[in-house]
């Protein structure tokens, strides 16, 4: 009898001690434009995914702009937004160097900040020149 007991007992335990990792799922970039005009889908990848609240991150953005010259003056932006769309935060970064159409680029960012995150978000990660050039989207919760 407690034999059982000690048994069902260690399940209990080893059962609880499991990591839980279903509230912590990695985030899936997909496209921002729509069937009528589509814009080309960058690949992100984040150094912790998904990013922690209010601590610094890393990114890494590639991808191929087909139809246009990405110029020096772009920006590659990396924003978060709550459910209503309201900002959470941004950051940007300059390229240096312009990139012809059809040539594929990577870029590194490290130490961007991650404003404190709601339980449900959006993060959007695009090149901007006034208009987007390419882009990622993802919602997260």
């Amino acid at each position: 009898m407690n034999f059982i007991f000690a048994f069902i007992l260690f399940a209990l335990l080893t059962v609880n001690a499991a990591p839980f990792q279903l509230s912590k799922r990695a985030i899936t970039f997909g496209s921002c434009g729509d069937a009528h005009e589509p814009i080309p889908l960058l690949n992100v990848k984040i150094g912790t995914n998904p990013p922690e609240s209010e601590k610094s991150e890393s990114f890494e953005v590639s991808g191929k702009v087909t139809k246009v010259d990405i110029p020096d003056q772009a920006t590659i932006n990396i924003v978060y937004f709550d459910n209503d769309r309201k900002n959470l935060g941004n950051y940007f970064k300059t390229f240096n160097e312009t990139i012809k159409a059809g040539t594929p680029f990577k870029i590194s960012l490290s130490d961007v900040p991650t404003p404190r995150l709601p339980h449900s978000y959006e993060l959007k990660v695009y090149v901007d020149d006034e208009s987007t050039l390419a882009c990622a989207n993802a919602i997260v919760g």
